[in-house]
C-alpha cells in the first residue's frame, strides 16, 4: 500500500462488460482496458475500491435495467441500455447504479467514479465527481498529421471513421460540460488534444502510466516460437507485437527493412504477433509482402496471452530487439514493458507515439526506411541489446509505484476540489 495524504473517498470504476476479461490472462483489446483494470488494481489494494459498474447496450430493451451482482472480488453492478432511450432514463439509472455500490460499500466515503471510455459522460449525475484518462487514437488529430484518406484506413473504413469522429466530439463535448468531471493525464498528447478543444487546464491531473517490471515465475511459450527465437550465434531477432495488426502499428515498414536487411546480407529474425487467431486476414497481407525465399526467417503469428508475452520477453532479455513502428500511439505500453524487461527498444521519434517521451534519442528513428536499417544495424555491430542501460534509464521515469501514488494523490485532489467547488456553490 502506497504512502500519501489520506483522503476520504472510495472509488467506482465504470466499464463496457464487453472489455471485462474472463481472466486475468488476456491481452486487452485496447489500452484504456489496460489501464481501468490497473485502476481497480491499485484501488484494491489500498482500500479505495468500492465496485464495478459494468455497462452494455441492449437494443431490444424500452428501458433501462440495472442489476446486482458479484464477481470473485468485485462488487458490481450492471447496466443495460440503448442510445434510443430518453436521456433522463439513463441518467436516473447510471445514478441509481453509483449509488447501489456505494449503499453496499464498506468505506463510507464520498465516491468518484472512474470512466473507461467517455461513453457515459453526459448521463453522470451532477452530485458525484467523475473522471476519465481519455485514451485516443483520435480521430481528428490524426487527419490533422497525416490525412482523411488514411484514417479511413487506420479506423477500417470512410463510415466507421466518421462515426467514431462523431462520436469523440460528443464525448469531449460532454466532458466539457460536466463540471464536475475532470481528466487523469497519462500522457502529454492526450492533454495537448483536450485543452486544444476547450477543456479547462485546471481540471487536468497528471498522472504516470502503470508501467512495470512484470514478475515472471514460469516462461509459457509454444514450441512454435521456442523454435524461431533459439537464434544462431550471429543472428539478430527482432520482435514486434501489438493487440491488433492495424494501420497503426504500420507493421509493413518493419517487414519492408528487414526484408532489405536480409538482402543486404545481416542474419536476421523477425516475430511479428497481433490480432486473434481466428482474424488472420491482416496477418496473411503481412505474410504476403515476403519474399518466398524469405520466409523462413520470419514468423507472423496471432497474439499472445499476457503470459506468453511476458515469457517471451525475459526469454529475449539482452538477446533480441524490440521494434516499435507504430504511427500514432496516445501511450504505448507494449514497447515500454519490453524496455523495463531488458529486451533492447526503438522506437519513433514522433510526438504522436507518447512511449517516445522516455527513450533517449539514440534509440529513436524517424519513419525513413534507411534511418531504421541504419539503427538496427548499428545495434546488430555494436551488440547494443547486451546490457541493462536502457532499461534502468526508463525504470527512473516509470513504474507501478510511481503510478500507484500518482493516481490516489490525484483522486485526493479531485475530491478537495470537488467538495470546496460544492461548498462555493452552496
Amino acid at each position: 500500500m502506497t504512502e500519501y495524504n489520506k483522503s476520504v473517498f472510495q472509488g467506482i470504476v465504470v466499464l463496457n462488460e464487453k472489455y471485462f476479461p474472463s481472466t486475468w490472462n488476456f491481452t486487452a483489446k485496447v489500452g484504456a482496458t489496460s489501464f481501468s483494470l490497473q485502476v481497480i488494481k491499485c484501488l484494491y489494494e489500498n482500500s479505495r475500491y468500492a465496485g464495478l459498474i459494468l455497462y452494455k447496450r441492449d437494443e431490444s430493451l424500452a428501458y433501462p435495467v440495472v442489476e446486482e451482482k458479484y464477481i470473485e472480488n468485485h462488487p458490481v453492478i450492471t447496466l443495460r441500455f440503448n442510445f434510443k432511450m430518453e436521456t433522463h432514463l439513463i441518467e436516473t439509472a447510471l445514478e441509481s447504479a453509483i449509488f447501489k455500490i456505494v449503499i453496499r460499500s464498506s468505506y463510507f466515503a464520498p465516491p468518484i467514479v472512474y470512466y473507461q471510455t467517455d461513453t457515459l459522460l453526459k448521463y453522470h449525475p451532477q452530485q458525484v465527481p467523475g473522471c476519465i484518462t481519455h485514451h485516443g487514437p483520435f480521430v481528428d488529430d490524426f487527419i490533422k498529421n497525416y490525412s482523411a484518406t488514411e484514417s479511413y484506413i487506420a479506423f477500417e473504413n470512410k463510415e466507421k471513421a466518421c462515426h467514431l469522429a462523431k462520436l469523440q466530439k460528443e464525448g469531449l463535448t460532454a466532458l466539457k460540460q460536466k463540471e464536475n468531471i475532470y481528466v487523469l493525464q497519462h500522457s502529454e498528447l492526450q492533454k495537448t488534444y483536450i485543452t486544444k478543444n476547450g477543456f479547462d487546464q485546471r481540471n487536468i491531473f497528471r498522472i504516470i502510466p502503470p508501467i512495470s517490471l512484470p514478475n515472471v515465475k514460469d516462461i509459457t511459450l509454444r514450441d512454435e516460437i521456442l523454435q524461431f527465437i533459439a537464434t544462431k550465434k550471429d543472428e539478430m531477432l527482432l520482435i514486434s507485437t501489438a493487440a491488433r495488426v492495424d494501420y497503426f502499428k504500420n507493421f509493413d515498414f518493419l517487414i519492408k527493412v528487414s526484408v532489405k536487411i536480409l538482402e543486404d546480407g545481416m542474419p536476421l529474425k523477425v516475430l511479428i504477433a497481433g490480432d486473434p487467431k481466428d482474424k488472420e486476414e491482416n496477418r496473411i497481407a503481412l505474410t504476403n509482402l515476403i519474399p518466398d525465399y524469405l520466409k523462413e526467417y520470419f514468423l507472423v503469428i496471432e497474439t499472445l496471452p499476457q503470459n506468453e508475452l511476458y515469457s517471451l520477453f525475459k526469454l529475449c532479455r539482452n538477446q533480441a530487439t524490440f521494434v516499435c513502428t507504430s504511427r500514432y500511439e496516445t501511450l504505448g505500453i507494449t514497447p515500454l514493458e519490453a524496455a523495463l524487461i531488458g529486451v533492447y527498444t526503438v522506437i519513433p521519434n514522433s510526438k504522436l507515439v507518447e512511449a517516445s517521451r522516455y527513450f533517449s534519442e539514440e534509440d529513436k528513428f524517424y519513419y525513413v526506411s534507411d534511418q531504421l536499417e541504419d539503427i538496427l544495424k548499428r545495434i546488430y555491430e555494436e551488440k547494443r541489446y547486451i546490457g541493462n542501460h536502457q532499461s534502468l534509464n526508463i525504470s527512473e521515469l516509470i513504474s507501478y509505484k510511481y503510478f500507484e501514488k500518482s493516481l490516489l494523490k490525484s483522486l485526493q485532489k479531485i475530491e478537495q476540489k470537488f467538495s470546496s467547488e460544492l461548498v462555493l456553490v452552496n
